[in-house]
C-alpha cells in the first residue's frame, strides 16, 4: 500500500515523470502482479458483487432486487481470475507487436505498460459498490477509459520506446486486438460461471463498461432470456414503435368504478424518438374514498417490461407488503403500506401498457378489481398498433 498509493498519485499528477520511472525499474511479472495488478483488477468485481448482493438492482416497474450470493460469488472469482489472465496476455500482445512500430520487444516492460496503462478504468470500477450511480458510474468509466488509453500511448513512447509519431498506430492496434480477445474471455468466462457474465469484459483491459445480469435472482432464468429474446427480436425486426395517441390511451378510462365517478381526463407525451411514452389518467371521486387510474403505453420498452413479467417476487415487511406475479396471462404488481392504507396495483398488458390504480381507502382487492374495469382485451388488439 505504501507504494500503491504514491504511483497512483504520480499518474494523476505527473503521469510522464511516472512512466520515466516505471521504465527505468528493475521488477518481474511475479512482482508486477503481487503489488499491483492483483489489487486494482479486485476493485470492480469486487464492488459489482457488494452492489449486488447488498443493495440489490433498482429494476423499472419492478423495483430494487436482490441478488443471491452464490451464483454473484462464482462469477466473481472466474471474472477475476480471468483478468489477470487477460492482463499477461495482452501484454504478450504489446511486446510482440512493438518493434512493428519502432519499438522494442519486451515482455517485462510491455507488461508494465499494460498493468499501469488500465489503472483510471480499474480505479472507476469503484464506483459499482453503490448500483444506484449507474449513470455516473458510466460517465466515470467512460472518463477513465479515455485517460487510460492517452496514458497507453504516453507509456508505450517510455517503457518500449515507441517513436512518438508510430505511438498513436502502436495503441489503436492494441487496443482493438485487446477488445477482441475481451470479448472471447467474456464468453469463456460465461461458459465456465454457466450463468453469464456478470458484467461482460468488466475491468478487462481494452474492454468496454457492460451493466450486469443478475445470476441467482430470477433474472437470469431461460424464461426471462426468452422474453428479453422475444421482445428484442420483435422490437429489431421492425424498428421503434411509436406509442398511441394520451387521447387514445383516455378513450379506454372506465367512466366510473365502484359508483365513483370518473373526473377530467388528463394527458401526457414525452421522450425522444425510440424512447417515447404517453399516457392517459384520471381521478374518480373525491378526499379518502378517491382513486387514480392511469394507462401508459411503453412500447419503447418493451424488453423491460418482458424482463418484469419473468420476475416472480412475495416481499412481506412490518409495514406492508410487494408482490410480482401472473394471473389470467398477465403480470401483476402489488405494493401495499398497511400503516396508511395506501396501495396501488399495475397491471402489464401484452408487454406493452401499464395499468395502475392508486388508493387510498380501498383495499388491494377492489384496486385489482378497479384495475379490470379498463378494457384489457381492446388494449391487447392495439399491441402491435404503431
Amino acid at each position: 500500500m505504501e507504494n500503491l498509493l504514491p504511483r497512483l498519485r504520480g499518474f494523476l499528477v505527473a503521469p510522464r515523470a511516472t512512466w520515466a520511472t516505471i521504465a527505468a525499474e528493475q521488477t518481474t511479472p511475479s512482482s508486477l502482479y503481487r503489488d499491483w495488478v492483483i489489487w486494482l483488477a479486485a476493485i470492480t468485481p469486487v464492488s459489482i458483487f457488494i452492489g449486488l448482493a447488498v443493495f440489490g438492482l433498482s429494476l423499472p416497474f419492478v423495483g430494487t432486487v436482490r441478488v443471491g450470493t452464490g451464483a454473484l460469488l462464482l462469477q466473481m472469482l472466474v471474472g477475476y481470475v480471468l483478468a489477470l489472465v487477460v492482463v499477461y496476455l495482452v501484454a504478450l500482445l504489446a511486446a510482440a507487436i512493438s518493434p512493428a512500430f519502432g519499438g522494442h520487444k519486451d515482455n517485462v516492460q510491455a507488461l508494465k505498460l499494460v498493468a499501469y496503462a488500465w489503472t483510471p478504468v480499474w480505479v472507476a470500477g469503484v464506483l459499482h459498490l453503490i448500483p444506484a450511480f449507474g449513470a455516473l458510474a458510466a460517465l466515470a468509466e467512460l472518463a477513465a477509459l479515455i485517460y487510460s488509453i492517452w496514458l497507453l500511448w504516453v507509456g508505450a513512447q517510455s517503457v518500449l520506446t515507441v517513436p512518438q509519431d508510430r505511438a498513436a498506430g502502436f495503441t489503436a492496434v492494441l487496443i482493438v486486438i485487446g477488445v477482441i480477445l475481451a470479448i472471447a474471455v467474456g464468453a469463456a468466462s460465461a461458459a465456465l460461471s454457466g450463468t453469464g457474465a456478470m458484467a461482460p469484459g468488466a475491468g478487462l483491459p481494452f474492454s468496454a463498461p457492460h451493466r450486469a445480469s443478475l445470476p441467482g435472482s430470477g433474472l437470469a432464468n431461460p424464461a426471462l432470456q426468452d422474453a428479453m429474446r422475444a421482445a428484442a427480436s420483435a422490437g429489431s425486426a421492425s424498428g421503434p414503435v411509436k406509442p398511441l395517441a394520451p387521447g387514445q390511451l383516455g378513450a379506454f378510462l372506465p367512466a366510473a368504478v365502484d359508483g365513483l365517478a370518473r373526473g377530467p381526463v388528463s394527458t401526457f407525451s414525452s421522450g425522444l424518438s425510440g424512447l417515447q411514452i404517453s399516457s392517459a389518467k384520471a381521478r374518480y371521486g373525491t378526499g379518502t374514498q378517491s382513486i387514480k387510474i392511469s394507462i401508459t403505453d411503453l412500447a419503447s420498452d418493451r424488453t423491460m417490461l418482458a424482463l418484469a413479467g419473468a420476475i416472480q417476487k412475495d416481499q412481506h415487511t412490518a409495514t406492508g407488503y410487494d408482490k410480482i406475479f401472473q394471473q389470467n396471462g398477465t403480470t401483476v404488481m402489488e405494493h401495499w403500506v398497511a400503516s396508511d392504507h395506501y396501495g396501488t396495483c399495475s397491471v402489464i398488458i401484452a408487454d406493452r401498457f401499464k395499468v395502475k390504480v392508486t388508493g387510498n381507502g380501498p383495499g388491494m382487492e377492489t384496486l385489482l378489481r378497479d384495475a379490470q374495469a379498463v378494457d384489457f382485451a381492446g388494449l391487447a388488439k392495439l399491441s402491435n398498433a404503431r
